[in-house]
């Protein structure tokens, strides 16, 4: 009987009547297939059903099922089968054939077949537990950002010799302490990451871009700890045409895959870059290492969250195992795969393949809608960073404030024109119109120029941004009770000035 509550939205996500749940966590094996029949995503309870030991994306859904069950999967791809309909497919699984099940659901281009049994309790169950566990990591992750904020600006300031000289030797320590907490603001930053991706806020932009400049931009920036461990670090291209995906996130999961072949690879070693068409309107991002490569029973464990190939006190390699999964999901919701090959002692080949133009029906909108009360005072954030404008919302709401954010200038000053906000929040760099023209633009707008601006910025251009009409100039990362306090003294300051907005 199937669940009227239940649907499937886009990027690996089913949405319930409690909320959005990734695939992974679903207790009853689902698959997504294209039109051409190949399985783009899949999870392991399938996997589990089927006694395969990986998981099954990549393949099509022909070469699974028993040949009796073929020219239902063609009718099924034709859509001549009822959408929403139960369908029973026989696969070859590795124990002999399975019967499954499924509810088969379109979306956009795509179908997803789910098996869904009637068992409430067991979906409250998940629900409750995947909501326990984005709510739980995403308050540790602001908790623990707020003091390291702390420990990186008081030792910025011993290391600049604010508080007196500072010796050869306390120079060094300071550092160090830098460096440290650097690396657990990476590690913070992951489990951010993992909290947005689970709860279905880790938005997607739409660019256009060259992969091999992205590429060439991961080189460069794993070069100098590959230096340390005097490796050869090289790029292959075959491809020459632009894509259109989110570049910030195909560049994060590039350089996780790369920095985990330095981190992996012994001295002296290689690590390889490369790009290649694929069939069809898909390119292959590969990243090859001459690593201590993983064993076969490891090989399908290293997507899990918080899973390593070495565990237990005796581990020679630091990390909490969050960044491949973190760069698996983010494949998958760019409507790519991921795949590993590995041969133990002789390295290690990612290769991830992902659609050249994304699927119209996955790009989430531009502006994210306002959260927060009704009846408390609007900001609007204007930020091309989907995590900013969440971590915005997250630092603001709880303080009263309703937040409505855009991913453009263009969109921000329009959002700006229709809610009137207390105060705007604005970012720098941006694509297309930075945020000096934005900045321009509002104070150059009679309706918009008294609503006073902050600026957000990684830049320090305070007497930029004052020259050109800004109320206030904070660099990241802001401490969420400074910024809380600068949005009160601006607005104290409009009340005390009737004539403004």
């Amino acid at each position: 009987m199937r669940r009227k509550s239940t649907r499937l939205g886009a990027s690996g996500r089913v949405t319930t009547a409690r909320g959005r749940l990734p695939v992974e966590l679903l207790p009853l094996p689902v698959l997504r297939v294209d039109p051409a029949g190949v399985i783009r995503e899949s999870n392991k309870a399938l996997s589990h059903a089927l006694h395969h030991d990986h998981l099954v994306a990549g393949r099509t859904l022909e070469h699974l099922v028993e040949p009796g069950d073929v020219e239902l999967v063609r009718a099924l791809l034709r859509r001549e089968t009822p959408q929403g309909d139960s369908i029973t497919l026989h696969f070859q699984a590795g124990d002999g054939t399975r019967a499954l099940t499924f509810e088969v659901f379109p979306s956009g281009r795509s179908l997803w077949l789910v098996a869904l049994a009637d068992q409430p309790e067991l979906w409250r169950m998940v629900e409750n537990a995947a909501e326990t566990k984005a709510r739980f990591l995403s308050t540790m992750s602001h908790e623990l950002r707020t003091p390291l904020n702390a420990v990186l600006g008081y030792a910025g300031l011993l290391r600049d010799g604010v508080y007196g000289p500072v010796t050869e030797s306390q120079d060094r320590a300071v550092r160090a302490i830098v460096r440290r907490a650097r690396d657990l603001q990476l590690l913070i930053d992951d489990v951010l990451a993992l909290s947005r991706i689970e709860s279905g806020s880790l938005g997607l932009e739409t660019n256009e871009f060259d992969p091999g400049a992205v590429v060439a931009e991961v080189r460069d920036a794993i070069t100098p700890y590959a230096r340390e461990k005097a490796l050869s670090v090289t790029i292959r291209s075959g491809m020459h045409t632009l894509v259109t995906l989110d570049r910030a996130k195909y560049k994060q999961v590039v350089l996780q895959l790369a920095a985990n072949a330095v981190k992996f690879t012994p001295p002296h070693g290689d690590v390889e870059l490369s790009l290649d068409p694929d069939t069809g309107d898909r390119f292959t991002t590969r990243v090859r290492d001459t690593g201590i490569g993983i064993a076969a029973e490891d090989l399908l464990r290293i997507f899990d969250n918080f899973e390593q190939v070495e565990n237990g006190t005796t581990r020679r390699y630091y990390g909490i195992g969050l960044g491949l999964p973190i760069a698996n999901r983010i494949v998958r919701l760019l409507g790519g795969t991921i795949v590993v090959e590995s041969t133990p002692g002789a390295g290690a080949t990612f290769s991830v393949t992902l659609p050249v133009r994304r699927e119209a029906d996955a790009l989430p909108a531009p502006v994210v809608a306002a959260d927060g009360h009704t009846d408390d005072p609007t900001i609007v954030a204007i930020d091309d960073d989907p995590e900013v404008l969440s971590l915005l919302r997250d630092s603001l709401v709880p303080a009263h404030f309703r937040v409505a954010g855009a991913r453009s200038g263009a969109l921000g000053v329009e959002l700006a024109r229709a809610l009137h906000p207390v105060v705007i929040t604005l970012d720098i760099m941006m694509p297309d119109k930075d945020g000096w023209q934005v900045l321009s633009e509002l104070k150059a707008d009679p309706e918009l120029r008294t609503i006073p601006v902050i600026v957000l910025s990684n830049l320090s251009e305070r007497a930029r941004g004052t020259t050109l009409g800004a109320a206030e100039y904070l660099v990241k990362p802001v401490e969420r009770n400074v910024l809380i306090d600068t949005i009160e003294r601006l607005r104290a300051g409009q009340r005390q000035q009737p004539y403004l907005h």
